[in-house]
């Protein structure tokens, strides 16, 4: 099993911000059900509050607001950190992506090939045969021996029509 970069549970969670008393400050409550009725057989019946987030203006708050502007810092710099080591974790798979792109003749600066107008830039084989197969099997459903479109006189065949 190859070794992951980056630990599959390294700062997934992201614990509530507090002041060191564990309390968190300035964020508004949200009640989920506005009533709950339990049975006799041990079931509930649940109402919840049925409002959509439109309806709801606290659902559109900027939470950033509710923050203070180190805790921020902090959030920012944990999350550009796990960015730049995703980035480096890609890295020599997007250096062969690029490369495969370049050889099969797609990218800008790729080599060989003809220069006329309407010319394939193709280079790599498999490239060109997978193109060449594609353009002789979509040709059959593009273009059917009896034409693009069927058409069917209905009725008596007059001059007019």
């Amino acid at each position: 099993m190859a070794e992951m970069p980056i630990p599959q549970d390294f700062n997934r969670f992201i614990p509530p911000q507090s002041d060191g008393d564990d309390v968190v400050e300035n964020v508004p409550e949200i009640q989920m059900f506005d009533d709950v009725e339990e049975q006799d057989d041990g079931s509930a019946i649940v109402r919840m509050d049925t409002r959509t987030p439109a309806e709801s203006p606290e659902f559109y708050e900027n939470m950033a607001e509710t923050y203070d502007s180190i805790e921020l810092d902090k959030i920012a710099l944990k999350y550009v950190e796990l960015i730049e080591k995703d980035k480096d974790a890609r890295l020599e798979r997007d250096k062969q992506y690029e490369d495969g792109i370049r050889r099969t003749g797609l990218g800008n600066d790729a080599p060989g090939g003809a220069s006329f107008m309407g010319a394939s830039k193709v280079v790599h084989p498999v490239m060109a045969e997978g193109c060449v197969d594609f353009a002789a099997r979509a040709i059959k459903e593009l273009f059917p021996p009896d034409g693009p479109a069927r058409t069917k006189i209905t009725g008596e065949a007059t001059e007019e029509k």
